[in-house]
C-alpha cells in the first residue's frame, strides 16, 4: 500500500516538476500531496472493502466462517464485481468507477465529465442497480461454488 502512494506521489512530483521547483517551499507542497493522495488510497480502499462486503451479504448470508472458503469467496465476489462494472455502460462505468474506486464527489465526478451533478446521481444510481442486480444473478453461482467446496472436505 505504502509503495503504490509513494509512487502515486512521485508520479504527481514528476508531472508538476517545474511547478514545484518554482515554489518558495516545495517541501511543503510535497507533504501536502502526499497527505491527500494516502487519504484518497484509504478511502477508495475502504469503498471497495464496504461495497464488497454488502455484495457478500447480498448474495449469501449464511457464508460459513472457515478462512479458506471466505478467500475463495471473495475473490469470486471481486471477480464478479469487476464483471459486473465492465458490462456497464461507457458513461456509467467511469461515473461509478470515479465514486467508489477514486473516491471523488458528485460534484468533482460532474466536473471531470463535463456532465451535470443531477447526470452523476442518476448514473451512479443506475450503476449501483445494476451491479446488485448482476450480483444477486451471480449470488446462485456462488452458492454451488461453496457447496462444492464443502462437499471436497
Amino acid at each position: 500500500m505504502t509503495e503504490e502512494i509513494v509512487q502515486e506521489v512521485f508520479l504527481k512530483l514528476w508531472t508538476h516538476r517545474r511547478d514545484v521547483a518554482a515554489k518558495d517551499r516545495p517541501d511543503s507542497w510535497l507533504f501536502t500531496v502526499a497527505a491527500n493522495t494516502a487519504y484518497t488510497y484509504i478511502k477508495r480502499k475502504s469503498y471497495e472493502r464496504a461495497f464488497i462486503d454488502h455484495a457478500k451479504t447480498l448474495m449469501a448470508p449464511s457464508f460459513s466462517h472457515n478462512a479458506t472458503e471466505e478467500l475463495v469467496v471473495d475473490k469470486e465476489v471481486e471477480r464478479l464485481l469487476r464483471q459486473a462494472v465492465d458490462s456497464l455502460p461507457a458513461q456509467r462505468r467511469a461515473v461509478f468507477q470515479l465514486a467508489r474506486t477514486e473516491g471523488l464527489s458528485r460534484r468533482e465526478i460532474a466536473h471531470r465529465l463535463r456532465i451535470s451533478p443531477n447526470t452523476v446521481k442518476n448514473q451512479l444510481g443506475s450503476a449501483i442497480q445494476s451491479i446488485r442486480e448482476f450480483m444477486r444473478k451471480a449470488g446462485a453461482f456462488l452458492c454451488l461454488l461453496l457447496l462444492f467446496l464443502l462437499s471436497r472436505l
